[in-house]
């Protein structure tokens, strides 16, 4: 079913957002779920095993980590990620950068690795072999940190996660591995296949801020709405509207509500009206 199709009988969605529903509104993602149980439930019994895993590393996999891949997929970022365009750039922020870094900094591969010692031994020649040491360059994985959300964005991606569960599922997965090969590597808690010198990370950590600030500029130098044809036809008849900021810039979210006193557009074209002389001041 296309986008316009899936959304002609009027608007489908979440009610309007209030500071109360950021709180109450969640929704469930059963394989997200599945997949956060999984790995929680493995690594409390691996670090029972054990006896003696700091708590520390706990709190970061199990309360942080698996948290905010829990907030960023089933809180009200999950339920209003096809509504609101900042719901999904908060998600994707939570799933890149801050969910991988706090399970990176859980040591899950050195509690596998103790807990498992035979099999930790096969994983550690995997880790420590050239291809592994190929894939996890610091170049690689900068990039495939900036490249992956930056395709998503800019390519039908974007919107194809609404129409298919598949996608969104593999979407979220797509986002976590590259934000986890990056923190893995770099913070280097635990083995990895390759130490490289403070100098380097230094270097990836600056590259990956640039490739941010790249992709966020992209974003907004765009003269073409991101996720357009299903923005339009979702017809949300509440909260912010979708409004160019300037002639010729990127039309993006902004807190102008449908019930502002002047029109946004001429009729039939892109371009905004200026505000009436006799609103001015107002």
């Amino acid at each position: 079913m296309g986008i316009a199709d899936g959304l002609a009988s009027g608007y489908h969605g979440p009610p309007a957002l209030t500071v109360a529903r950021v709180f109450t509104e969640w929704t469930l993602d059963p394989p997200m779920l599945a997949l956060v149980l999984l790995l929680g439930g493995g690594y409390i019994a691996g670090a029972r095993r054990l006896g003696d895993w700091p708590v520390a590393r706990r709190i970061w996999f199990l309360g942080l980590g698996l948290g905010f891949w829990v907030i960023a997929t089933m809180s009200f970022i999950g339920a209003y990620q096809h509504v609101l365009f900042f719901a999904r750039a908060i998600q994707t922020v939570l799933l890149v950068l801050v969910a991988p870094l706090f399970l990176a900094l859980g040591r899950p591969v050195s509690l596998f690795i103790a807990v498992f010692p035979r099999a930790g031994a096969r994983l550690t020649a995997i880790i420590t072999s050239r291809p592994a040491r190929i894939l996890t360059f610091p170049a690689i994985t900068t990039f495939a940190l900036v490249a992956v959300p930056f395709v998503m964005y800019f390519t039908s991606w974007y919107t194809a996660v609404f129409d298919s569960a598949a996608i969104r599922e593999l979407t979220y997965l797509a986002l976590l591995a590259p934000g986890f090969a990056f923190f893995w590597t770099l913070l280097r808690v635990d083995p990895v296949p390759k130490e490289y010198s403070y100098a380097v990370s230094m270097w990836i950590t600056g590259a990956e801020v640039i490739g941010d600030a790249f992709i966020g500029l992209a974003i907004i130098a765009d003269q073409n709405l991101i996720g357009a044809a299903w923005y339009h036809a979702l017809a949300r008849p509440w909260g912010p509207t979708l409004h160019p900021t300037r002639p010729g810039s990127t039309p993006i979210w902004t807190p102008r509500t449908r019930n502002s006193p002047w029109p946004r557009r001429r009729p039939g074209t892109s371009q905004p009206l200026t505000k009436p002389k006799a609103l001015v001041g107002r």
